[in-house]
């Protein structure tokens, strides 16, 4: 009786150990199939997340936009010229002169700059380019030309001459002369008739007596020519 028992009982006990290792590689399996990969899953989330909440910098590769050049005299007789204009805050901006670089300099906070740079006497072609914080560096700006000219335009005048007497129906005459072209001439501050290649013209009507004509030359840099002769005129 107590035989039957214990074998009873020892079944029982077998049976439920084969169950615990069916059971338990019941379980190791889904794990293997299920949950590894899911954690992996989980912790790849989990990484990704924290890397983009750190901020990625970028380098800049964006160059600045030219510089803008104020306008300057197309002609003037100093020996510098100073150029202003707007360019990108923090930048070096580098002026050049006729293909060389002259000076540069940092731009202002507001964007804005002023140079003086020295003239050669006769034409100079000016332009800058910036480059930003980054080493990008901008196209460059338009071109600007002045010229620097001290010396004062040639002025002949051939007709009427010094001390010359007009009379009778010769009270109007043509003042005429030759001088460079692009010069502005006055006579008795009128503007006179210009040609193609200097030559200039302008009618005169005379007092009774001694009259006289003042001409005036000026250049583009203000560069200036006088001449004054005096002639009479008697009914």
């Amino acid at each position: 009786m107590v035989s039957r028992r214990a074998t009873i009982k020892e079944r029982r006990t077998t049976r439920s150990a084969f169950l615990l290792i069916l059971l338990s590689i019941g379980l190791l399996g889904f794990l293997l199939f299920f949950g590894i990969p899911t954690l992996a899953r989980f912790a790849a989330f989990v990484s990704e997340l924290q890397s983009s909440s750190v901020p990625i910098l970028q380098e800049d590769k964006t160059p600045p936009g030219p510089p803008r050049l104020d306008e300057i005299p197309r002609s003037i007789q100093t020996s510098k010229v100073t150029i202003t204009g707007e360019a990108e805050s923090g930048s070096t901006l580098k002026l050049f002169k006729n293909g060389e670089e002259e000076k540069e300099t940092i731009v202002d906070d507001s964007g804005s700059f002023s140079l003086s740079i020295p003239l050669s006497q006769g034409e100079s072609e000016i332009w800058a380019t910036t480059t930003d914080q980054n080493g990008n560096e901008s196209g460059e700006s338009r071109r600007l030309t002045v010229i620097y000219d001290t010396e004062a335009p040639t002025l002949e005048l051939t007709q009427p001459q010094d001390g010359e007497t007009f009379s009778g129906d010769n009270k109007t005459i043509d003042v005429k002369g030759k001088t460079e072209p692009g010069i502005r001439v006055t006579i008795n501050d009128r503007l006179a008739v210009f040609g193609s290649e200097g030559e200039f013209s302008q009618r005169l009507t005379l007092s009774e007596g001694e009259n006289t004509i003042t001409i005036i030359a000026v250049d583009k840099a203000e560069n200036k020519t006088e001449k004054q002769i005096k002639i009479t005129y008697s009914p």
